[in-house]
C-alpha cells in the first residue's frame, strides 16, 4: 500500500487558460477501485478547447482534465484482487450509473449520471496517479499506446454503428483527417472496409497515405453517390469550412452520415436530399460498454500505426503545448503527455 502522505505532482484546471501544475497527496484508491501511475495521457482537441476557451464540458472545478490515458497498476482498494497489482491498463473514461433507462437498453453514453474521467465531473490523467473504477482499467499488452484507449472504444462505437449499412457495399469516406478520424479510418480498413479520406491540411494526408489510405484536400473533389457511409470527424476547426450539407450527396441511397466531430456552431443542409435517398443522420456520442471487448485486440491490431502517429512531451510541458497546437495545429498529430521517470 502507498502512503497517502507522498507528494505528487497534477495538471488542475480552474478556468479558462488557468491550468496550473501543483503537488497534492497521492490519491488513495477507494473500495472497487484502482491506483494507476500514469505513463502517457493523450492531449485530445478538447483538452485545447476547454483551456483556451471553456469551460464548456468541464464541469465541477477546479479538477485534473486528461481523458486519454493509461498506466501500470500500483495498488488497489479494497475489494479489488492484489494481483491487479502491476497489470499494464489503458483506461475506458466512461461512468454510467447501470440503472437508468438508457444504460438498461445498452446506450451509456446517453446515462442520466454520465461520467467521464478527466472530462466530466472526475479527476482525469493529467497527473503522475490516478484513481479510477476497477472495472475501467482495462488490460492491454501495448504499453507504448495507453493512451488511445478512449479513442479505440469512440471508432469500435463507430465500428458497431455502421455495420447495419454494409448490405449496401463497405465503402466509407472520412471527412476531418485527425487522431480521431485516422484511428477510425485505420480501425475500418482492418475490418475490411474499403476507406477514403477528405482532409484539408496537406500533412495529415501524406500520413493517411502512408497507410494506404486514399485521400482528397477538399469535399468537391470527392465522388458523388460513392459511400455507403460518410463519417464526420472534422467537427469545430476555423480552418475547415462545414461540409456538412454536401456531404450527402457523397452517401449512396439507403446509406447515413455518422456524426463524429463536436459541433458548436449551427450547420445546414437540405432534408429532401436525406428524405428521397433514405440517408440517416446518425450521431455517435462517446462509446458504450458493448464496445469494451473488442479494445484489447483492436490496439494490438493497430499498435504501429498508433506509435508512428504519436509524438510524446514531457509532463511538465502542457501549457506550453496546449498553446503551440492552438497556433499551428499543421506542426502536430496525437500528442501525448508521458512521465520521464515512469
Amino acid at each position: 500500500m502507498i502512503k497517502s502522505e507522498v507528494k505528487v505532482k497534477a495538471w488542475r484546471y480552474y478556468d479558462r487558460r488557468k491550468l496550473h501544475l501543483e503537488e497534492a497527496p497521492i490519491p488513495v484508491p477507494k473500495a472497487g477501485e484502482v491506483l494507476i501511475k500514469v505513463t502517457s495521457c493523450g492531449i485530445c482537441q478538447t483538452d485545447v478547447d476547454e483551456f483556451m476557451g471553456g469551460p464548456k464540458l468541464f464541469n465541477k472545478l477546479p479538477f485534473i482534465p486528461g481523458h486519454e490515458f493509461g498506466g501500470i497498476i500500483v495498488d488497489v482498494g479494497p475489494g479489488v484482487t492484489k494481483e491487479k497489482i502491476g497489470k499494464i491498463v489503458t483506461v475506458a473514461p466512461l461512468i454510467s450509473c447501470g440503472q437508468c433507462k438508457f444504460c438498461k437498453a445498452g446506450r451509456q453514453s446517453l446515462c442520466d449520471q454520465l461520467g467521464y474521467y478527466g472530462m466530466i465531473g472526475y479527476d482525469g490523467g493529467f497527473a503522475e496517479y490516478a484513481v479510477v473504477k476497477a472495472e475501467n482499467a482495462i488490460e492491454v499488452n501495448t504499453p507504448e499506446i495507453v493512451h488511445f484507449g478512449e479513442i479505440l472504444l469512440v471508432a469500435l462505437r463507430v465500428l458497431h454503428l455502421i455495420e447495419r449499412y454494409s448490405y449496401w457495399g463497405k465503402r466509407a469516406l472520412i471527412t476531418g483527417g485527425g487522431p480521431v478520424g485516422l484511428v477510425i479510418a485505420l480501425l475500418l480498413k482492418h475490418h475490411g472496409w474499403e476507406v477514403e479520406l477528405c482532409e484539408i491540411r496537406n500533412r495529415r494526408r501524406q500520413f493517411a497515405n502512408s497507410f494506404g489510405i486514399k485521400t482528397y484536400s477538399i469535399i468537391n473533389e470527392v465522388p458523388e453517390h460513392n459511400y455507403t457511409v460518410v463519417i464526420d470527424c472534422t467537427g469545430e476547426d476555423p480552418v475547415i469550412p462545414h461540409t456538412f450539407g454536401e456531404q450527402v450527396n457523397k452517401v449512396t441511397k439507403g446509406g447515413a452520415i455518422i456524426l463524429v466531430g463536436v459541433y458548436f456552431s449551427e450547420i445546414s443542409f437540405t432534408p429532401l436530399s436525406h428524405l428521397s435517398g433514405e440517408i440517416e443522420i446518425v450521431p455517435s456520442f462517446l462509446y458504450t460498454l458493448k464496445e469494451i471487448p473488442a479494445l484489447r485486440e483492436s490496439m494490438h491490431a493497430l499498435a504501429e500505426p498508433l506509435k508512428k502517429m504519436t509524438q510524446r512531451i514531457p509532463f511538465e510541458n502542457l501549457v506550453n503545448t496546449l498553446l503551440e497546437i492552438e497556433m499551428n495545429k499543421d506542426n502536430f498529430f496525437k500528442v501525448a503527455l508521458y512521465n520521464a521517470d515512469h
